[in-house]
């Protein structure tokens, strides 16, 4: 009637490793997480800095197409001086999401 049981080293064995391939199967995990987690960040930094770069270019062609007529009140006027809001805002944000070695907020300035 023993062959029909399993050998009780047989059960402590397995019962022994589980914690360890729970254990394994989530440092996996936190490993995943850890990468999924620094890849959002490179891509939430190149959101913010293309959106500078975008605030940027839409102020310089606003200056460039700029003809300075109108009243002060003008559309034209009033859309120039939202973009150099914009501009001004992703200007000091520069600062912080560029380094000091690359010079953009040194150019920008």
């Amino acid at each position: 009637m023993t062959c029909s049981s399993p050998p009780r080293d047989i059960l402590d064995y397995l019962i022994s490793i589980t914690p360890i391939c729970i254990a394994a199967v989530v440092a996996l995990i936190a490993i995943w997480q850890s990468k999924i987690s620094k890849n959002k960040l490179r891509l939430d930094l190149y959101n913010r800095r293309f959106d500078i770069y975008s605030r940027t270019l839409d102020f310089y062609h606003a200056l460039l197409n700029f003809d300075g007529g109108g009243g002060s009140k003008s559309p034209e006027r009033l859309h120039l001086y939202e973009l150099q809001r914009n501009f001004i805002k992703s200007y000091r944000e520069s600062r912080f999401l560029f380094d000091r070695k690359h010079g953009v907020f040194d150019i920008l300035h």
